[in-house]
């Protein structure tokens, strides 16, 4: 089985959260949508009113460190915030192809247009890097869509 590189806990955990919704200007990683805007229009989805927080998600999956144990930089990147969006609830389903989080594809860095808030610039850029380790990665497992 896979090591999974969770996120810190803790006050060091809600350090590392603040941060990642501080570079995202607090609205999700997907669709761009805050706090205040999910909870005045919540929708049923897949006949369940589903309750709207917080989720972060690892860009390039945590559980890749295993096949790359002896790339200490990427150890690194998987457990920054640089490998982290936070997303609804909501779009976290869908993210995991409604549910699949092992088996689903994995969604690629541009997926999520609103990682730096409404900085497209900053966006790409930060995409390009992600990118740039999964061009490293040979893991068969691993699935893009």
């Amino acid at each position: 089985m896979a090591t999974r590189y969770e996120f810190p806990k803790g006050k060091a955990g809600e350090t590392f959260r603040n941060m990642v919704l501080k570079r995202q200007d607090w609205q999700c990683a997907v669709k761009g949508c805050s706090q205040a805007d999910a909870q005045s229009n919540r929708r049923p989805m897949a006949g369940k009113r589903m309750r709207w927080e917080w989720d972060f998600h690892h860009v390039v999956p945590s559980q890749l460190g295993d096949a790359n144990q002896k790339n200490a930089a990427f150890l690194s990147f998987l457990k920054s915030e640089n490998n982290c969006v936070a997303i609804c609830s909501v779009c976290h389903n869908r993210v995991h192809a409604d549910g699949r989080t092992r088996s689903g594809p994995v969604p690629p860095a541009t997926y999520y247009p609103f990682s730096h808030g409404g900085n497209h610039g900053m966006h790409v850029v930060w995409a390009r890097k992600v990118d740039k380790w999964w061009d490293q990665i040979t893991y068969p497992a691993a699935r893009r869509l």
